[in-house]
């Protein structure tokens, strides 16, 4: 199985941590956390991901970024390997389903199990011609 390098960016420092676990620790893929999207953004420009997985509203740990504020920030860089983007979402409408979409972002909406994630994850692993980052 290919091993990716997620970036796992959400304010609920319980989920990040349950994520990083699943994807880390039980299917060996390498998994950064951030707080906030600029946090996030800030690793973005610096290392290489495969996949970014951020929370649509982070502002319980003082972030004024929303995760479509994150993707269309790392989209408008020019990058050789853009990750991937998963967007998540306890509150999800219809503009932030459609402004996602139009991002190329598949939307996640939350309560959402981690076998469900681990499942997204396999599937994008076997069905994309996905170029893993190299660690």
């Amino acid at each position: 199985m290919k091993t990716l390098k997620i970036l796992v960016a959400d304010d609920e420092s319980m989920l990040r941590e349950l994520i990083s676990m699943a994807f880390g620790e039980v299917n060996g893929h390498t998994v950064v956390q951030a707080r906030t999207g600029e946090e996030a953004f800030n690793l973005v420009m610096t290392q290489s991901f495969d996949l970014v997985l951020t929370d649509y509203d982070m502002h319980k740990t003082g972030g004024k970024m929303t995760g479509i504020d994150l993707i269309s920030k790392i989209d408008a860089h020019s990058m050789i390997n853009k990750p991937r983007f998963w967007l998540w979402s306890g509150t999800l409408t219809n503009e932030i389903n459609q402004q996602a979409q139009s991002l190329g972002a598949q939307v996640i909406e939350k309560p959402v199990t981690v076998t469900e994630l681990c499942d997204r994850l396999a599937r994008l692993i076997e069905d994309s011609k996905l170029e893993v980052v190299p660690l």
